[in-house]
C-alpha cells in the first residue's frame, strides 16, 4: 500500500469518526428535546452538509419574476372579466319576471282595493291584506328605480370580442345567457364565433 492510499484511508476514518460523534450528539439532543424522527433526519442532513463542507445545506429559493407583458396580460384579463361580470349581473337584476307585467297604475288600483277591504276584513284576512299592501308598495318603489345598465353595456361591448376569443365563448352561449343580438353585434361577436 502506498502513502497516498494510506493517507486517504486515514482521512476517511477520521471523517467517519466525526460523523459518528456528531450523530451521537444530535441523537442525544433529540432525546432530550423529545424531537420526532423527522427532526432527527433533518438534523442528520444538516450534519452531513457541514461535514462535507457545505455551510448552507438548504437549497436557495429561486425567485420568479413576471415580465411586463405578462403583468399587462393579467391586468387586461381581470378588466375584461370584471366588465363581463358587471354586465351579466346587471342583465340578471333587470330581467323581466314571468307573467303579466304590473304597471304603477295597476299597483295603485290594487292598493286602493286593499284599503277599502281592510275595514271589513276579519283579523286573519286583514293580516294577509296588510302584507300584500307592503309587498305592493315595495314593488312600486322598485318600478321607479330601474337600473341604468348603459355604462356596464358600453364596457361589455369594448371587451366582449376579446373575452370570447380568450375564453372560447360562442355567440350562442352569450345569447342563451341573455345578451341581446344587437349588443353582440356592437361588440363584434358574430354568429360564426
Amino acid at each position: 500500500m502506498n502513502d497516498a492510499s494510506a493517507h486517504r484511508l486515514a482521512r476517511r476514518a477520521r471523517t467517519r469518526q466525526r460523523e459518528d460523534d456528531l450523530l451521537r450528539h444530535l441523537s442525544s439532543i433529540a432525546d432530550i428535546n423529545n424531537e420526532s424522527p423527522t427532526h432527527i433526519a433533518f438534523n442528520h442532513a444538516i450534519a452531513n452538509a457541514v461535514i462535507e463542507g457545505n455551510s448552507d445545506p438548504m437549497p436557495t429559493k429561486k425567485t420568479r419574476t413576471m415580465t411586463t407583458e405578462h403583468k399587462a396580460a393579467i391586468a387586461a384579463g381581470r378588466t375584461e372579466s370584471r366588465a363581463v361580470k358587471n354586465y351579466l349581473e346587471a342583465l340578471e337584476r333587470n330581467r323581466p319576471k314571468r307573467g303579466r307585467k304590473r304597471t304603477p297604475d295597476s299597483i295603485n288600483k290594487r292598493l286602493s282595493t286593499i284599503d277599502s277591504q281592510l275595514a271589513t276584513a276579519d283579523v286573519v284576512k286583514r293580516l294577509a291584506l296588510v302584507q300584500e299592501r307592503l309587498d305592493l308598495l315595495a314593488e312600486l318603489d322598485r318600478l321607479g328605480d330601474q337600473e341604468d345598465i348603459s355604462v356596464a353595456e358600453a364596457e361589455f361591448v369594448e371587451v366582449a370580442a376579446a373575452y370570447s376569443e380568450r375564453k372560447g365563448i360562442s355567440y350562442s352561449a352569450w345569447r342563451e345567457i341573455g345578451v341581446s343580438a344587437a349588443v353582440l353585434k356592437a361588440a363584434g361577436v358574430s354568429r360564426s364565433s
